[in-house]
């Protein structure tokens, strides 16, 4: 039997293998004096063989912290069943294990990165309702909270980001590039960068409304279905259009995180001075991770060649002031 990995954890429901029923999560997860409700149980032979150490509904003590961290490299294990309750208690305890000093960096980076992939999974499923999109804002604030100020969070964000493309961790590669560009331009307000983090967590929400055949093909899309890609913008936006919680500024990401400063984009083929900052943003942020994320018909490149490979096609499709913040962001990385 093979050992499960942390990151099973957190992948989508259909990832799990049938064989794991159970699977690994840190023990920085959980909070001193919250009440579980699920279990927890520990692996003696190291993912081999489970044990049942503390049920449900009691609460997780400073002992029970401190004996796990010694057991199995600081983990613990959750019933595969039991992953969506542990999912929803991390997401509600997320912004209070962001601030605890005494967990490293990359364990908090693990942590955010996961659950904010988990969360826009959740909102991909259901799209447009008050209750997701005030999830999406916890979210956005606990990225902009982490790595705005914090080189060393935001290069361990980078190191997890995912190189083999889903929709759920773009969505949060595109949120996390787009605030380190913008916060370091100067030219926008909390409230503003709030704004372009949730446009950019949801600029490609309109593709919950395209088919999986088109989204995961392997090999080049036909006319017809090419066409019917390019209407995401158009239907995130139909998604989000009655929601009061969305503001104009994170809808203009939606709606054109495609268009070119040379009127080559869409769908409403913009020019220059009819795009905005944001969605210009969002737009260099895109491109870049798509560049460096494996697709079914394409393999990822690396940072310096997606770079190079911008510079060299694209440099009078994107606003160059938005695309140098963006190298010297990871020059300093």
């Amino acid at each position: 039997m093979n050992t499960p990995t942390i990151t099973q954890l957190y992948d989508s429901p259909h990832a799990v293998s049938s064989h794991s029923a159970y699977v690994p999560a840190l023990v920085e997860s959980l909070r001193v004096d919250t009440v579980l409700n699920f279990d927890l149980y520990i692996s003696p032979q190291g993912g081999s063989g489970f044990v049942l150490y503390r049920k449900e509904n009691l609460p997780f003590t400073k002992e029970n912290a401190e004996h796990l961290q010694h057991k199995d490299e600081g983990r613990f294990y959750i019933a595969a069943a039991d992953r969506s309750k542990f999912l929803q208690y991390l997401e509600r305890n997320l912004t209070f294990i962001l601030k605890d000093d005494t967990i490293s960096i990359e364990k908090k980076s693990t942590l955010l990165y996961h659950s904010a992939a988990n969360t826009v999974s959740q909102v991909f499923n259901n799209p447009g309702t008050t209750k997701n999109i005030r999830r999406t804002s916890s979210m956005v604030s606990n990225i902009s909270g982490y790595v705005i100020g914090n080189p060393r969070a935001f290069q361990s964000l980078l190191k997890l980001a995912s190189h083999d493309y889903h929709t759920y961790t773009h969505s949060v590669n595109v949120c996390t590039y787009s605030l380190m560009i913008a916060d370091s331009m100067k030219e926008f307000s909390p409230g503003e960068l709030k704004e372009l983090g949730m446009g950019a967590v949801l600029h490609d929400i309109g593709k919950s409304r395209i088919s999986d055949n088109i989204i995961r093909k392997r090999g080049p899309l036909t006319g017809g279905e090419w066409a019917e890609m390019k209407k995401h913008p158009r239907y995130g936006a139909e998604l989000l259009a009655d929601n009061k919680y969305f503001s104009a500024n994170s809808m203009s990401i939606v709606t054109d995180h495609h268009e070119k400063l040379d009127g080559s984009g869409y769908p409403k083929g913009l020019k220059a001075s009819e795009i905005g900052l944001m969605a210009r943003i969002a737009c260099v942020a895109d491109i870049f991770d798509a560049l460096t994320t494996s697709r079914p018909y394409k393999g990822a490149v690396g940072s310096f060649d997606a770079l190079m490979l911008i510079t060299r096609e694209m440099s009078d499709k994107i606003d160059l002031h938005v695309f140098e913040h963006l190298v010297l962001l990871l020059k300093v990385t």
